[in-house]
């Protein structure tokens, strides 16, 4: 349910922050973006108010679980494969999700408004179909295949390699549609392991905070990513950029596989 509505909210939001930025221009769209932002911070607030902070006890103990937590990602490699490969991960869509309505219409001169919508709509629609099929399946043969989570995810991760590679060499404006759906394909394939494969290895009372910590560690690595691309495209352009990322999702791919296999064999030995 988390990744569906994210998903919906990725294109409708790309789809009017071009409109917006097509009649207004792109400080508008920020402006717009920032206020309904403010009133949802204000919603929160009200919803939330009268709880007060955490005790001293309760932010003692809070310090304690996440210093557990990052030892147990440490020391379990199934753990350390996923913040590689979510980092990876992160790094990938925040690149794409910045750069590709640029990239579609200074290639095929769209508005900005169409560019916004076509760089998300055919990824997240395929996404979809990856994310709800592969979660009925794994959910299916996990019991006989414990570790097919970690492979889909590991094989998904290695397949954004060409897709987004052939995004950033194709002159064709459906190739590129077809590429960028191809993407979404593997990004939800991905996505339906996210959450359950770090719950397969962590025990009830650590899974907020392995979880946690995790997404963090993917936000930090995933910063980098526009200006990466950004300094790349005064240079190179945009297409220098997009490779970037696939030679990103395949490094993340390559360790991510490595390590589940590699732990395989030291398993079974």
């Amino acid at each position: 349910m988390h990744q569906t509505a994210n998903y919906t909210g990725v294109v409708v939001g790309s789809f009017l922050a071009g409109a917006i930025a097509d009649r207004y221009g792109w400080r508008s769209a920020f402006a717009a973006f920032g206020c309904v932002g403010l009133i949802w911070a204000f919603v929160i607030w009200l919803r939330t108010r009268g709880r007060g902070p955490l005790a001293p006890a309760a932010r003692s103990a809070e310090r304690f679980l996440l210093a557990e937590a990052l030892a147990k990602i440490l020391r379990t490699p199934e753990l350390i494969a996923q913040m590689v490969g979510f980092s990876g991960l992160v790094f990938v869509l925040v690149g794409y999700l910045t750069w590709t309505p640029s990239l579609l219409a200074e290639r095929f001169h769209l508005s900005l408004a169409q560019a916004g919508f076509q760089a998300v709509a055919w990824h997240h629609l395929l996404a979809y179909l990856g994310l709800l099929a592969t979660g009925a399946f794994t959910d299916r043969v996990i019991a006989r295949w414990p570790r097919m989570r970690l492979i889909s995810m590991g094989v998904a991760l290695l397949w954004f390699a060409p897709f987004l590679f052939l995004c950033a060499v194709t002159t064709s404006e459906l190739v590129m549609y077809l590429a960028l759906a191809a993407f979404g394909l593997c990004r939800g394939i991905y996505d339906a392991g996210l959450y359950a494969a770090i719950f397969d290895h962590v025990e009830n009372r650590l899974r907020a905070s392995v979880a946690g910590l995790i997404v963090a560690m993917a936000y930090v690595v995933a910063s980098l990513s526009p200006l990466i691309i950004g300094a790349l495209r005064s240079r190179y352009g945009l297409e220098a950029g997009m490779e970037v990322l696939a030679g990103g999702a395949l490094a993340a791919g390559l360790i991510f596989v490595a390590i589940i296999f590699g732990r395989r064999k030291t398993v079974t030995a």
